[in-house]
Order: structure tokens, then sequence, then C-alpha cells
């Protein structure tokens, strides 16, 4: 039923209009004024409204005005009625909007003749627009259906195979057209994969209760590959809970399906890998550890998640390493080196790290992945190894040290002897002193370069200047070589420093020269030994594998030997693996080499030919510094006062000692025992500025003798003396209490330089 607003302050007219409206069967509802007309049209949204031109309060016009304001009453067809027929009346409510105008005094006719055609009009103009929308629609839907991912399809709820509609992008997901599935029996059943079908079959029967699910399985698709499906179907029921119809779609999610799959054998991988795995932020907190770092670091994953990485530094690095390595990775580079870390329980562990960067679609950094292998044991079997093959190496320079020794020892007899044995004068004599003096030195220096060859110590990096060591390989080594072997020194390097421990580089080059002169033991030869200084740019590097660009320092030995087949030169610095005559060797050296080289960033290659020789090139970072030079001549020797405590249990070496000591001006109070040197001092500590003690004595050794002393009088300085360092630092003596040490044979002005200054640090405090 159609609902018609009559607005007219004239009582007769309103009534009169609606009882006419009403007989023909329309909702006529009246207002007596403009404002009422308003505000009734606003809340029952009338089809159609009739309204007097001439009101108090609001006319016509300004009714019609709030009328097409609002979107809810914009569109009500609407007729004024006037009683006046003037066209500038008619003119001005056509022009804002009005439908129609009725002239008072009005028939019946004319009123349900304007009502009418007005309302036909808007059924006419609404069915227009209906058909336009639903036309708007269904294109809509199609173009929806056409562009989406997903397959919208329908199906009976009796029969899960029975498809009344599936919309045609099945073409693009799976191959086959809308009518395989719709026309031919038990088509989707067919083509689900076996292993699936039971669970799908199962979930699908649970639809009655549920009226919703979703189901994932692998469904054949017409190229004969499995794809991935999302099945999501809706069961829709009538008014009284019957069965209507199901619809659904189908989602490819194969990649979303694969990428799961590979996330999870990744996470299984990491999970069960033997390497050691770390993620943090980008600041270094703790994401996540693997199960094979919790066994390494005896931390669990709880203990340290959310902690910085920080908690396992060893304190084995100095700051500029860990600069270094942020700076790599959080330039977006990989990062590879060793690690020293510490444990839970503060024992140390070496790791053999690569760190990674990993970042977003956008490029930005999110975290880092470490990826570590515990090198540990191979690092302490490596100096073990280093070690056999060092003495295997002084078994070969034995012969040498045995000829330069006895010619140390030949001039330091003969000019003894000539000094005893009636001198032709004072300055003879002193020209004989001054030979011994330089011999003994010598035996000094070639008794240092033994012992640090052979020794078993840690490494100490330090400047070292590579020419000066090869003139001292080959000095110890010259006196070994048969007469037809013949030395070739070409050292050309402007700028040869390294960084590196001297023992180390002695090791390398006298590996490399044994080698060499075993490969022309029996024809003879040339030994020929290379330096120089490179730069090495990009181009330059690109044959070596992880060699930055860079200044380096180029070693090379080559020899006129046998040489080596292919077959050779590929495993030579393979461990244990060798070409000599069994006893000849133990097969460690160049494989010793190999590591020494690559602690040292540097790599190592070889050429060989047979009959034709052997060369081998090694490059080794070069850095900008001087290295420091010692000096044994006396210049002047500083006298001083004061009174020292000397034990010494070696005679000769005790009144030898105890003379240069009083000779420097010191009052001396000696013993041969460290017992009762050690009575002396408790008895009269106060009277002594100094205590100088042997390492080495029966009963009680000079550390022990010192500690006790620095127990009784922590301001009285110990000097200890010793033989050969191997077994502390000035670092350990430093924590024990001792100021200083010295290896014997020390020289006058290197004792009489230690004594003041310790003597005088002691009265300074």
């Amino acid at each position: 039923m159609k609902k018609i607003l009559v607005i007219d302050d004239m009582k007769s007219f309103r009534e009169q209009i609606i009882s006419i409206l009403s007989s023909e069967g329309f909702d006529v509802i009246g207002a007596d004024d403009g404002l009422k007309g308003l505000e009734i049209a606003k809340e029952y949204i009338p089809d159609l409204i009739i309204c007097d031109i001439m009101m108090p309060e609001i006319d016509g016009y300004q009714v019609l005005n709030k009328l097409r304001e609002h979107d809810e009453t914009s569109t009500i067809p609407f007729i004024f009625t006037t009683v006046k027929s003037e066209r500038e009346d008619v003119r001005q409510g056509m022009s804002l909007g009005a439908d129609d105008y009725i002239t008072k005094p009005f028939t019946a006719q004319e009123i349900i003749t304007a009502v009418k055609t007005r309302l036909s009009k808007r059924d006419t103009l609404n069915q227009h627009y209906t058909t336009i929308a639903e036309q708007v629609t269904k294109e809509r839907l199609q173009y929806l259906l056409s562009t989406c991912p997903a397959v919208i399809y329908s199906c009976s709820p009796s029969d899960w195979n029975k498809f009344t509609y599936i919309s045609n992008n099945i073409t693009t997901l799976l191959g086959y057209s809308p009518e395989e599935f719709v026309n031919e029996k038990n088509f989707w059943n067919n083509h689900i994969h076996v292993s699936d079908l039971t669970g799908v079959l199962s979930e699908l029967s649970r639809m009655k209760e549920q009226t919703f699910c979703t189901i994932e399985y692998r469904f054949l698709c017409k190229n004969g590959i499995y794809r991935w499906i999302y099945d999501e179907r809706k069961l829709i029921l009538d008014d009284l809970g019957n069965p209507l119809d199901i619809v659904g779609s189908w989602l490819d999610i194969t990649e979303k399906k694969t990428a799961e799959e590979d996330r999870l054998r990744l996470s299984t991988a990491i999970e069960q890998s033997v390497e050691s795995i770390v993620i943090t932020d980008t600041s270094g907190n703790i994401q996540y550890i693997n199960p094979a770092f919790e066994i390494l670091s005896g931390y669990t994953r709880d203990e340290v998640t959310g902690k910085n990485s920080r908690i396992f530094k060893s304190n084995k690095h100095d700051r500029e390493f860990y600069e270094r390595m942020w700076n790599t990775i959080s330039e977006g580079s990989v990062w590879k080196g060793l690690v020293s870390n510490k444990k839970k329980d503060g024992t140390f562990y070496d790791i053999k790290t690569t760190i990674s960067p990993v970042k977003d679609i956008a490029g930005n950094i999110i975290n880092y992945v470490a990826v570590m292998y515990d090198i540990t044991s191979e690092l302490k079997m490596e100096k073990q190894l280093r070690q056999a093959q060092k003495m295997e190496a002084i078994g070969t320079l034995a012969s040498g040290i045995a000829h330069d020794f006895n010619n140390v020892l030949a001039v330091i007899i003969g000019y003894a002897e000539m000094a005893l044995y009636k001198p032709k004068s004072i300055t003879s004599k002193k020209y004989y002193l001054e030979q011994i003096l330089n011999s003994a030195h010598k035996a000094k220096d070639l008794i240092v370069q033994i012992l640090s060859f052979s020794r078993s110590r840690e490494e100490e990096v330090k400047p070292v200047k590579v020419s000066t060591i090869i003139r001292e390989s080959l000095k110890l080594m010259k006196p070994t070589l048969q007469e037809n072997i013949k030395i070739r020194k070409n050292l050309e390097a402007k700028s040869d420093i390294v960084m590196a421990d001297p023992t180390q580089i002695n090791q390398v080059i006298m590996n490399l020269c044994t080698n060499s002169i075993y490969a022309m033991s029996e024809s003879g030869g040339v030994l020929e030994i290379g330096l120089t200084d490179v730069t090495l740019d990009s181009y330059d590097v690109a044959s070596y594998t992880d060699l930055p660009s860079g200044p380096y320092v180029k070693l090379t030995v080559s020899d006129t030997g046998h040489g080596m087949t292919q077959e050779i030169v590929e495993r030579i610095f393979e461990p244990f693996y060798t070409t000599k005559e069994k006893g000849e060797g133990t097969g460690l050296g160049l494989s010793i080499v190999h590591g020494i080289v690559k602690n040292l960033r540097g790599v190592i290659t070889v050429y060989s030919e047979p009959w034709v020789g052997t060369t081998f090139e090694i490059l080794i970072p070069r850095v900008e510094c001087k290295t420091g030079k010692r000096g044994d001549e006396i210049v002047e020797i500083p006298e001083g006062s004061g009174t020292v405590l000397f034990v010494e249990d070696e005679e000769s070496v005790h009144y030898m000692m105890k003379e240069m000591i009083e000779r420097l001006g010191y009052k001396i109070i000696s013993t041969l025992n460290s017992t009762e040197g050690l009575k002396i001092f408790r008895d009269n500590y106060k009277d002594f500025d100094l205590v100088i003690t042997d390492q080495s004595m029966p009963g009680m050794t000079g550390i022990e003798l010192g500690k006790e002393i620095i127990n009784v009088s922590p301001s009285t300085p110990v000097l200890l003396l010793t033989g050969f360092n191997d077994f502390f630092t000035q670092d350990s003596l430093l924590s024990s209490g001792i100021k200083k040490f010295l290896v014997k044979p020390v020289s006058f002005n290197e004792l009489s330089e230690t004594i003041r200054i310790l003597i005088q640090k002691a009265k300074e405090k």
C-alpha cells in the first residue's frame, strides 16, 4: 500500500485530499504545517507528497528544499497545490524540483490522476534502476569469479561428487573444464590423493552437525602433477534447518605447503646439525641456539635466549677484533674467522665461525646467523704436530748447530789462552777479551734460536721482519749443505714486516729449505730463496680463495731437484703423507707449513715438474711498522748504591755475578742455598733494597723463594734469573709478585740497568 503525505494549513483542503485518496486505497497521512510535514516525511518516508505553497512558519518551497537535501527523501515525488494559477508560481515550484502542481479548487479526478501518474512514473523508474542494478551485480559477480584466485563451486548436500556449478577458473587451477566436474561421475573423489581421501571423507561426514569445514588435500591435475588444495565448504539450510546446497571455494596452496615443508626440513636439519648454530638480532641479542650449541657451550636455550652474545666472550681477543667483525657483518658481508669462547663452566673452546647477515625483501639486515665448528681438539693436535715436526727439523740441523757452536768455542778458548799466556801488550789483552765477549754473545744468540725453535709454547704474534729470519735460518743450515748444492738469495723486498710468531716463520723457512735440499741430495742443484713486497688488486686475487686485495710479502723457495708429479702435488699438504724413505721423515712438515700460512691469513701454492724442480710461493699480509732492534754493545755501565741479597747455587756463576754486582757499586750478601737465603732475608729484611735469585735450585725454586720474600716484605723487589723461560712469562711472574726476570747469560749493562731501575722504583713508592 502506497503511503501519501498531505501538508496543508487549510483543514478543509487537507481533509478533502485525504478523503479522496483514502477511498482509492492509499495510506494517507496529514500535516497542518510545513515543520510537522518535514518530521513525518523523515520518519515514515512516504511514496508521494502533496504540499500547499502558501503556509505559515515555512512555505511549500522551503519544505521542498529541505526534503531534497537528504538522500532518503530527495527522490520522493512532490506535487504543489495553490489557489493561484499564475505562471510565476508554477515556474518557481518546478525549478525547485517539484514533479507536478494542482490548482485549487480541484476535482477528485484531478487529484487521483496526478497522484497515480506520478506513482506510475516512479515505479517505472525504480524498475529501470533495479534492472540496471541487477545487470551490474551480475557483471560484477562474473568479473569477480573470473579474476578470483579461488575456484567457486556448489554441490549436493547428499553427494559430495555431484557438482551443480564450478567457476571457469578451474581450468587455470587444475587444467580441467567445469563440465568434467559437473558431468562425470565421482570425478572429484577419484582424483584425490589416496593418502588424503580417508581424512577428507571423514571431515565431510561431520558437516551436518557443524555446517562448515575446511580441508587440505592433494588433487591430481590434468598434467599428472598433484597440487595442494585448500577446500572451504558451507552448508546452506532453509528456515526449517533442511540442507539446500553446499557452496565452497578451492584455493591452490601448493607453494605455501612447499614452503612449510622446506621450513620444517630446514628446522629439522638445524636442530640435528652437528655444527653449532646461533641466530641473533642486529644488536647481537640471542634469538635461537640449536642443540649442538647447547652441548658445546653448556648453556640451555632458555638460559641464553634474549641475552647478548658477549656472554660467551673469553677476553682472548682485543676490542679491535670484535670491531672488525661487527663492521664486516653490519655492512652486509660475511665474516669468517677463528673465535675463542668461554663455556658456562668457565673453560675455553675454539670455533671456526662463519657469520652471515639475513636480509628482508627490502634488503635490510634483520638477523645474523653464526655457524660454528668446534676445532679445539684439532688445534691441540696441530700444536702437537708442529712440535713433532720441530723436533724432526732439529735432528736435521744438529750437525750445523754443532759446527757453529764449535767455531764459537774455538774463538773463546783460543783468545782466552792467549790472554793468559803472556799477551803482547795491554792493548792485545783488551782485544782478546773483546773477541771472547763477542763470541760469547754469538753463542748466546745461537742457544736462543735453538730454544725458540724447539720449545713448546703459546704463539707470540708481533711485527716480524721476514728477511732477518731468512738470514738466520740459512746461517744455521749452511754448514749441513753438500758441496754440490748452492744457495742463491734474492731478498729484494723494501718492506717485509708481517704480523706473526717469529718461530713459525723460522719453521716455514727451515721446512721448505730442508725439503728442497733433500730433493737435490743425489744430483745437487741450486736452492733459491726470494723475497719481494707486492700489492695485489681485485684482479690479482681472483685466482686465490678468500684472499683480499692489499699489500703482501711474497716468499719463494725454489730448487732444481727431482720435482713431483701432479698426483703427488695434490697430496703434499696432507698430514703424514711423505715421499721420503721410511725413517727419513714423518710427513708432518708441509701440513704444518700449510696450517701456519693459513693462520697468518695467507696462501701457499706449489709448482713442480718431474726432473725440473719445485717452487713454493707464499703470500702473507704485509704491515707497515718497525721491528725492535737489540744492541749488545756496552755503551755506558751505570753504577748504583744499595744492599742486594744474591742467591745462586752454581758456584762458578755465583762468584762471577757476585763480583759483577759489587763492581756496579752495590753492597752484596750472597748464599749458595735458597733456604739459607730466605732465613737471611727474614732476619734482616729491612736492610735489603733488592733480592736476586736463580730459578733452578734444589729445595726451593727461585719463584717459590720470591713468593716467600714478598710475603715477608711486599715492598722489596725480586729479580729472577733463569737459563731459559719456557715455563713462565713476564705476566705470570708479575701475578706472583716478582718484578722482573733475565735470561742467563746476562750482560754487564743489562744487569746494571735492571738493578738500578728496580731499586729506584721501589724507593719512589
